[in-house]
């Protein structure tokens, strides 16, 4: 006896192994955009750390002072510059980053006018940018360490015994040291010396 046709039953297998493969590759799926999903949530968290990052290291290196003020706490200080770095096409601005205790948001203010804190002159406001730089902020501290270096030449005499030894200072230079952690990511520890 020839076949010609499928039976049910071997027709009711192949459907349900086509669902079996079916649901298989539907939640493969969206295992796949849940991943995606989530490098794409770290890749934008990485490079608006990058931003962060590259935002202070111009301001510091592009500053003619920078100096601390109290802010109440030890694990936040108001760091106070003025820089040749501008957000807002600012010729040398005035910069103070600080650190708002009941929302852990580091905040950057810009003027062309020195900032005085706190902030409650209208006509001051109406002249300052701010701008949110970071967020779950931690630790936020500047340090300052002087150190000199020294130059220690040796000269002789052409055919004489005695040596002579010539000790310089050739300058002093000073470190700076900015400490920045969050909840997020590793801290940053820069570290600057003019």
């Amino acid at each position: 006896m020839s076949r010609r046709a499928f039976t049910l039953m071997e027709l009711l297998i192949s459907v349900v192994l086509i669902a079996l493969i079916a649901m298989y590759l539907y939640a493969s799926l969206g295992r796949t955009r849940a991943s995606n999903s989530t490098l794409r949530t770290h890749t934008e968290a990485q490079e608006q750390r990058l931003k962060t990052y590259e935002l202070l290291y111009r301001d510091f290196m592009e500053s003619y002072r920078v100096e601390t003020m109290d802010s109440k706490s030890k694990r936040y200080q108001i760091l106070k510059m003025r820089t040749g770095n501008s957000l807002y096409d600012i010729a040398a601005p005035y910069v103070i980053y600080f650190v708002r205790t009941d929302t852990r948001q580091l905040i950057r203010l810009e003027s062309a006018e020195p900032i005085t804190l706190p902030v409650r002159d209208d006509d001051q406001r109406n002249r300052l940018h701010a701008d949110l730089i970071e967020e779950k902020v931690t630790d936020m501290n500047y340090y300052v360490q002087k150190a000199q270096t020294k130059n220690q030449t040796a000269g002789t005499d052409g055919g004489s015994d005695s040596k002579e030894t010539n000790t310089t200072a050739a300058g002093s230079f000073t470190n700076h040291l900015f400490y920045l952690a969050t909840e997020q990511g590793e801290p940053l520890l820069m570290e600057i010396a003019f």
